[in-house]
């Protein structure tokens, strides 16, 4: 918000709207004094398994809302939001799921003008390498008949409404409803990937460099920003 407001002031002045900069005299130890900038722990980033047996059980009482299997599908999978919008039916064999796409927002000077679909996911923005592989487990086949058998047929789209896939933003502001209801702190999809890491790929003892590939990242990555432990499983 601090670089907005420069940004702001600064094209203000550039454009001789106004006469000087005033953001300049912001100073930022004096703008956060008003802020929470207090961080959470790495084990509050991420879903317990008694957490995700709520947010199952909600879900479930939401279908056949194709958000709510989003939710049931981003819980097994660990797939990133614009993962599960962007996925088509074809990308699912006998035997894995094929991620590969994403759907982005497209803006213009400022202003939205629609979602898309790439073939790429995020981690694969700069150098694509067709994508990664999620093996097709009991309850991810059974999720998705039970989706099939409910669907709108005529998509193309796993995950759609009346013809048209589900955007981002609709999934996200679901998701985030069912979370608060439930009296939950975390309301965010990226949560479901540490979680599925932490609490289920971890403890199947599955090597660093599986648990990247699965979720789509660097060895790195998985394991600076996706692996922790929660304070009450320690205690277990």
């Amino acid at each position: 918000f601090l670089q907005m407001i420069h940004g702001l002031f600064r094209f203000g002045y550039d454009n001789h709207y106004t006469s000087s900069d005033v953001s300049k005299r912001i100073v930022a130890e004096n703008f956060y004094k008003d802020c929470d900038c207090s961080k959470k722990e790495a084990g509050e980033k991420i879903f317990s398994p008694a957490e995700i047996h709520l947010i199952r059980e909600a879900a479930n009482q939401k279908l056949p809302n194709p958000r709510a299997f989003m939710i049931l599908l981003a819980i097994e999978t660990g797939m990133r939001a614009g993962e599960l919008c962007a996925l088509h039916w074809d990308d699912i064999s006998e035997t894995d799921i094929h991620i590969h796409r994403q759907q982005l927002l497209r803006t213009r000077n400022g202003k939205r003008e629609g979602f898309y679909e790439v073939l790429y996911t995020k981690d694969e923005r700069r150098h694509p390498h067709g994508g990664r592989y999620f093996p097709l487990t009991t309850r991810c086949r059974q999720l998705l008949d039970q989706l099939k058998t409910s669907c709108d047929s005529s998509s193309e789209y796993v995950f759609s409404e009346e013809g048209e896939w589900i955007h981002k933003t609709s999934y996200e502001q679901f998701l985030k409803r069912l979370c608060k209801n439930l009296g939950l702190s975390i309301t965010n999809n990226h949560a479901f990937r540490m979680s599925l890491n932490s609490n289920v790929l971890i403890k199947a003892g599955l090597d660093a460099k599986t648990r990247a590939a699965i979720l789509g990242h660097s060895i790195a990555t998985n394991e600076s920003y996706y692996t922790y432990t929660r304070r009450d499983e320690i205690q277990e």
